[in-house]
């Protein structure tokens, strides 16, 4: 029997080892990372928001400037010099433009309202940075659970080689089999290898998300082996319709609007200059009189009248009525087709988490152990076809993972909430109360 089973040894040649699993993350020991602690570090470090930061600073001084009042001008004025052989009138003088209608206040008003344009398109700038980090984030712990999934696999098929090998020891099994299933087994270890190469890249990709592109894999706080919760699309769409920086940009372009069509109206009423004069007059020394001068004007609107800013000013006013109807109908039909993609992903990776995981494994087992119980009923190709069906299954169920949790991303990105779990609280479905007993 020994000879036997260490010729069966020499045979069957031994599996190479899988990789330790803790290789992959050599600075786990650091501490778990949060994903609010990721999107903050991408914040920090990204220069598009520092853009973005900029434009707001630009335009809150450009209202501030086009609010400021003219400044006077003072000078030195001579007049008559050299009559009858005198020195003239010499004195200084100072004028003053005063603006008429509200104009500073209507400009003002309307560069305020590109600063609160810019400030959303700040907004959307950081929610779009932050949703980039949870793509990244979930892809890295996809990419991990597919690590364990793979490696639970290459253990099982390991499992089955070792047992039918006793079995071909034991006289109870074909030599051939073994070999098989060690095929099986190889490939389980390629999709370790696999497994492990698309989560170096997840995490890569993420550094370069974070700006950190030398930064350690380190281990990421997060369960993503669950359902998401199931939302409430009229919360969601109250929530989008009240919230959402494109409509509050609309609503600022609409003010902005009615405030340069208010300011153009206003143009053609003239602004008043006054001007005052001092001055010494030198044509007759002995009198060693002082004159004083006051001159008021302003410009005729006789041929300009700012008709085309008036009516170019009607037309963007007439444009911007309509621009919150229209970004309100594209958010809609967005928010429509991601709430379908999330509630879809979310109802089959419940499916597959609850029933078709679970049921596929008790097959599995059910299937191999009755094949090795030798009753005849199971033979090998059936073990192989659900062992190769396990496999399918799992990959399955870690597409649907995945596609679960990016609909999540983008259904918040689309809904520009600043927290996920803001997100779930704000929007999920109220939990039935059981009936009264009667």
């Amino acid at each position: 029997m020994e000879k036997r089973r260490s010729a069966i040894e020499k045979l069957y040649a031994t599996l190479p080892e899988v990789p330790d699993e803790q290789q992959l993350l050599p600075g786990s020991n650091q501490g778990l990372l949060t994903l609010a602690s990721l999107e903050q570090t991408a914040c920090e470090y990204s220069p598009v928001l520092r853009q973005a930061e900029s434009d707001v600073e630009a335009a809150r001084g450009k209202a501030v400037q086009v609010g400021l009042y003219p400044n006077p001008t003072i000078g030195y004025q001579s007049d008559t010099v050299g009559t009858s052989g005198t020195a003239g009138y010499h004195g200084a003088f100072v004028s003053q433009e005063f603006v008429t209608k509200g104009k500073l206040s209507l400009a003002q008003e309307t560069a305020m309202a590109e600063l609160n344009k810019s400030e959303f398109e700040l907004r959307k700038a950081r929610i779009k940075l932050v949703s980039s980090v949870r793509r990244s984030y979930f892809a890295v712990l996809i990419a991990q659970q597919k690590v364990r999934f793979a490696r639970a696999l290459s253990q099982l098929s390991d499992e089955m080689y070792r047992a039918q090998i006793e079995l071909v020891a034991g006289g109870e099994s074909a030599a051939y089999e073994p070999v098989q299933l060690r095929v099986l087994a190889l490939q389980a270890r390629n999709d370790v290898v696999r497994a492990q190469n698309d989560y170096i890249s997840a995490w890569r990709a993420l550094t370069a998300t974070l700006g950190i592109p030398d930064m350690q894999p380190t281990g990421l706080e997060g369960i993503v082996d669950r359902v998401a919760p199931d939302l409430n699309y009229e919360m969601a769409r109250a929530w989008l319709e009240s919230t959402h920086s494109d409509l509050c940009v609309a609503q600022a372009e609409l003010a902005g609007a009615s405030s340069n069509l208010d300011l153009q109206r206003a143009t053609p009423y003239p602004n008043i200059t006054v001007t005052g004069v001092i001055q010494r007059d030198y044509t007759a020394p002995q009198l060693n009189s002082t004159s004083y001068n006051l001159q008021v004007g302003f410009p005729l609107p006789v041929f300009d009248r700012n008709q085309g800013n008036i009516y170019s000013a009607e037309a963007g006013y007439m444009r911007a009525q309509q621009a919150w109807s229209k970004a309100r109908n594209l958010l809609l039909a967005d928010l429509a087709d991601t709430f379908r993609n999330y509630s879809t992903a979310r109802q089959l990776a419940e499916a597959y988490r609850s029933d078709l995981l679970p049921s596929q494994v008790q097959a599995y087992r059910g299937v191999y152990d009755r094949f090795r119980s030798g009753t005849g009923d199971i033979d090998f190709a059936q073990v192989v076809v659900t062992q190769q069906t396990l496999a399918q299954v799992v990959g399955e169920y870690l597409k649907v993972l995945n596609d679960q949790w990016l609909a999540s991303v983008e259904l918040a990105e689309t809904l520009q909430f600043d927290d996920l779990q803001a997100m779930e609280q704000q929007l999920s479905q109220p939990i039935p109360l059981p009936a009264p007993k009667k």
